[in-house]
């Protein structure tokens, strides 16, 4: 293996490692649009997202049916909120 063929293979490498640690350390906001399904109460709803059903914290008022734009702060799923409520804009 001559210099270059290492220098190459060592770029890769470290590369690769990079992009795992930045994957693994990723606490970036993920904001999503969903369907509500069902009101739990004036403050929590559950939404469908990509066919799971997740419980959702709100302030913003929402009905069966209506899309949501739902924030996971920091990429947390348990801690969802409501941001808008596409929905009752539209209208």
């Amino acid at each position: 293996m001559n210099y270059s063929q290492w220098a190459t293979k060592l770029a890769d490498k470290v590369t690769v490692q990079i992009y795992e640690m930045i994957k693994k350390n990723e606490g970036s906001d993920k904001t999503f649009t969903a369907r509500v399904t069902e009101i739990i109460s004036a403050y929590k709803i559950r939404v469908q997202y990509c066919g799971s059903s997740y419980t959702v914290s709100t302030t913003i008022p929402c009905s069966v049916d209506d899309f949501v734009r739902v924030c996971a702060p920091c990429n947390n799923w348990c801690e969802l909120f409501v941001v808008e409520n596409k929905t009752k804009r539209s209208r």
